[in-house]
């Protein structure tokens, strides 16, 4: 069973820009990395990127060192930033304080005990800095790497968060930078830090930090999916450009602010404890009422919860179901916003613009199959893999009967897991063929 950090450490490491993320991952650095930052006194968060294309600094860095130090501070640790002077407006418009302006002396007047990088350039094998392209940008660029090449001297432990190989820290991973990076052998980092997470987006990897103290600390230090919004919003409003497209816009990497916000949400789901444990009615949500949700629904109202439908097409309804609401022909944030929890069918996209907005209005979205997984007290058999599920647990099935055993059989492209537990005939053990689409975005399963 995955442990949350692995799962974290993971969900950051998805390759939006097909960058080859996979190659620079160094397993269970999240987690050593978080467990040191536990015992620090005070740390330093170095941040930065400046694009010389459009005069500015962008969009990329800034939000996660602001999410993690936001972090350390409720942990109590005291926090410093530090920027160089093109990228300091960006630092003050997040409220990222106490800000300071590289210099040589620098490292020496604060003093901290630990010292990370987000998305920072670190100088190659020749002593320049270089960007994804291969570009020089050795004139806009201050040497902030200085304070990671002489912490060693000063017992500070180090921290590298990057994506593309040419950061500080990712000097650990150098061979697999040369290897895997596009221009790898003129930009990859030299600069080695005592930990190196990689990820997707570089900010990523601040809130998967920022979710790895959490889960070490048992409390929720990430930011809230609204404040994650506004702060890259905040920067753009400073002069911010998004770093591939040299535009000054509320994107990150070419992305739209919805794709950080579901990392975040889904980094937070790592963390917090399943709605379904409270172990009171709650006010749930129902997107889609095909053939899942309707059983989704049943299930639910069964056990107690006030149930909300929502379904884009008509919704005709039975005496079977005990429904608080129904809306039809959209999904919208004000038919959904109060519940405590929805449930998504498979046909409802990750991507889709109400999970966006509930996610930004701190509602949990889960999958019927997980749902359905927390109420059930029947034993459960999951199959999943590229092929053959469905006949993996007909012959399953075939095993038990010879045994003498009932055993229901349903899943991906069969009968629901909650349909399966509504059958009062039964109350047997289940077997399911499970996809990996399935799989994503599940948590407590």
């Amino acid at each position: 069973m995955e442990t949350p950090v692995a799962a974290i450490e993971r969900l950051i490491a998805q390759d939006p820009g097909q960058r080859n993320i996979a190659g620079l991952v160094q397993p269970d650095h999240l987690r050593q990395a978080a467990l040191a930052l536990s015992s620090a006194k005070k740390v330093a968060i170095v941040s930065g990127f400046f694009v010389p294309a459009a005069q500015a600094g962008e969009t990329d860095g800034p939000p996660g060192a602001k999410a993690l130090g936001d972090a350390l501070l409720a942990l109590g640790i005291p926090v410093d930033y530090v920027t160089d002077a093109a990228n300091f407006p960006l630092f003050q418009a997040q409220g990222a304080e106490p800000l300071y302006v590289y210099h040589p002396a620098l490292l020496e007047e604060l003093d901290p005990s630990h010292l990370i990088a987000v998305e920072r350039l670190g100088r190659a094998r020749d002593g320049r800095y270089y960007n994804m392209r291969g570009e020089d940008l050795t004139p806009h660029t201050a040497p902030l790497d200085e304070m990671f090449i002489g912490a060693e001297q000063f017992g500070i432990l180090t921290i590298g968060i990057g994506d593309g190989g040419n950061e500080i820290g990712m000097g650990r991973v150098f061979s697999d930078a040369l290897a895997t990076t596009d221009h790898g052998a003129d930009i990859a980092c030299i600069v080695p830090t005592d930990f190196c997470i990689a990820a997707g987006v570089s900010h990523w990897g601040g809130y998967g930090l920022a979710g790895a103290l959490s889960v070490l600390s048992e409390r929720d230090l990430l930011p809230s999916a609204e404040d994650a919004a506004r702060t890259i919003e905040q920067i753009v409003e400073a002069g911010g450009v998004d770093g591939v497209t040299h535009r000054r816009e509320a994107t990150v990497d070419g992305l739209e602010p919805a794709e950080s916000v579901r990392m975040l949400e889904g980094v937070r789901r790592q963390i917090a404890p399943s709605p379904f444990l409270r172990g009171e009615p709650l006010r749930v949500g129902i997107l889609g009422f095909g053939e899942t949700g309707r059983a989704a629904a049943r299930l639910l109202a069964n056990k107690g919860h006030d149930v909300l439908v929502s379904e884009l097409g008509g919704v005709s309804l039975d005496g079977r179901i005990q429904l608080a609401g129904v809306e039809t022909g959209a999904h919208s944030i004000e038919f959904l916003g109060g519940c405590d929890v929805v449930v998504a069918s498979p046909g409802v996209r990750a991507d889709a613009p109400i999970r966006d907005a509930l996610h930004r209005q701190g509602v949990p979205v889960v999958s019927a199959l997980e749902m359905a997984y927390q109420h059930c007290d029947r034993e459960l058999i999951a199959v999943t893999g590229t092929i053959g599920k469905r006949s993996t647990v007909e012959y399953i099935q075939r095993l038990f009967q010879k045994c003498g055993t009932h055993i229901d059989v349903g899943g991906n492209r069969g009968e629901p897991l909650a349909s399966l537990m509504l059958d009062e005939k039964s109350d047997g053990p289940i077997a399911l063929a499970v996809s990996s689409v399935q799989l994503e975005t599940v948590v407590h399963f």
